[in-house]
């Protein structure tokens, strides 16, 4: 290895997560890849599910579904909204001070 020479240093001097100068968070130090599929899950003889069909769901598959299924897959996969992805994203320390217990 190169025993750190010229890596940049990255001390967090603020306490936060995602935030300029704080820690970094998990989609910084990680590269994620999602994959989606439609499946088709039905039962068998004994009444336990299987999965009958699956196929992968992606930008080139995705015309190959009803539009219905696709707006559906589609609708699942984004649930998640903005706002909450910002809040699990990033985090910071409120600048306002806590006020001092008095059993402190």
């Amino acid at each position: 290895g190169n025993d750190g020479v010229g890596e940049v240093d990255k001390t967090a001097v603020k306490l936060g997560v995602g935030v300029e100068g704080g820690f970094q968070s998990d989609q910084d130090k990680y590269d994620v890849i999602s994959t989606h599929s439609i499946v088709v899950i039905g039962k068998i003889g004994d009444g336990k599910a299987q999965v009958l069909a699956e196929m992968a769901y992606d930008g080139a598959s995705k015309k190959s579904f009803p539009m219905a299924v696709s707006q559906s897959a589609d609708a699942i996969i984004h649930h998640a909204g903005l706002a909450v992805k910002q809040d699990l994203s990033a985090w910071e320390l409120d600048d306002e001070p806590k006020p001092v217990s008095k059993y402190a």
